[in-house]
């Protein structure tokens, strides 16, 4: 099992998390906040950027919508390449 070492906000304990518990993560002003499977919620130090990249180092895949649009991007694109692979003319035999 993977963890990641996040240093609590207020008392700078220092947190091992189970990387499949985090469910979610949001900036807030001082702060990130951790919010777990279980609905446990960890205030840390490290910012939202650096929080990212733990996960990142940890081999966690974080997605935003960016990531979706390019995505669906890539797969239109895909399709349209394929259905002009196996597009025929009017005056070709299908075999």
């Amino acid at each position: 099992m993977k963890y990641v070492k996040l240093t609590g906000w207020g008392n700078n304990k220092n947190h091992l998390i189970p990387l499949k518990s985090i469910n979610s993560f949001t900036e807030e002003d001082k702060y990130t906040m951790v919010r777990l499977d279980n609905g446990t919620v960890i205030n840390v130090q490290e910012s939202f950027s650096m929080v990212e990249e733990i996960l990142d180092l940890a081999g966690a895949q974080v997605y935003d919508a960016d990531d979706v649009e390019n995505l669906q991007a890539q797969i239109d694109a895909y399709e349209e390449m394929e259905a002009d692979r196996f597009a025929i003319g009017d005056d070709e035999l299908p075999f």
